[in-house]
């Protein structure tokens, strides 16, 4: 009697064993432990979004995962990719915004779009921007920003005139500011950030996280 009892927890304790063993493998999650909020994003990510792969064959092969959600006038797009070999299977977040002048996070039918193209213009884009973490450790590697400004007021402005104001400013008003590597770009060449513009950069990207963390409810 007391052999079989044996044998039956034996027979328990390996299945639950085998059980959370499986469930580890079928997780979605890049961070078992995360550590920051980014982390935490990178995991939503790639458990709820669309999944892809890149540089199929090549040494920096790897897999992509994609989400997209709207609120009030924004986009967000939020991507994590995975390397397969390359830099030791890195993995990084990259995060896009869009602040338009459309009420994208109420807009229900293909018609509310037409309708509101007719009744108040052309779609336009107030603020882009595209933080990149590389190694999703909350350091910012890079921040692209396109602004249109009169003074204190961000204009509107189209993908295709961004496009064109990244060649020649002057023709479109479009200005692109680029961060990287605590370097900032500019007309004669890269300089070296002030302390004051990485913090500002960091505090910009805790900001976006909080942001995404919240309308996600990311915990």
């Amino acid at each position: 009697m007391k052999k079989s009892v044996l044998v039956l927890l034996g027979v328990a304790a390996l299945t639950l064993f085998i059980g959370i063993w499986l469930a580890k493998l079928q997780s979605h999650d890049l961070f078992q432990e995360p550590k920051n909020d980014a982390q935490k994003i990178a995991n939503f990510v790639a458990k709820n979004g669309e999944k892809g792969t890149f540089n199929d064959g090549s040494k920096d092969e790897g897999i992509s995962y994609t989400y997209k959600f709207y609120y009030w006038h924004e986009i967000y797009e939020l991507e994590v990719t995975v390397y397969k070999e390359f830099k030791d299977r890195q993995k990084s977040l990259q995060i896009s915004r869009y602040l338009t002048n459309r009420p994208v996070g109420s807009l229900k039918t293909p018609a509310d779009l037409v309708a509101h193209e007719l009744m108040y213009g052309r779609a336009e884009i107030n603020i882009e921007e595209h933080i990149s973490d590389f190694d999703i450790d909350m350091e910012v590697d890079i921040l692209q920003q396109y602004t249109k400004k009169q003074g204190s007021v961000y204009m509107g402005f189209t993908r295709e005139e961004r496009d064109l104001g990244i060649i020649s400013p002057s023709a479109t008003g479009v200005q692109e500011y680029w961060y990287e590597g605590r370097q900032e770009r500019e007309p004669s060449g890269w300089k070296k950030a002030s302390d004051k513009t990485v913090a500002q950069v960091a505090d910009e990207y805790r900001k976006h996280l909080f942001v995404i963390s919240e309308r996600l409810k990311i915990k």
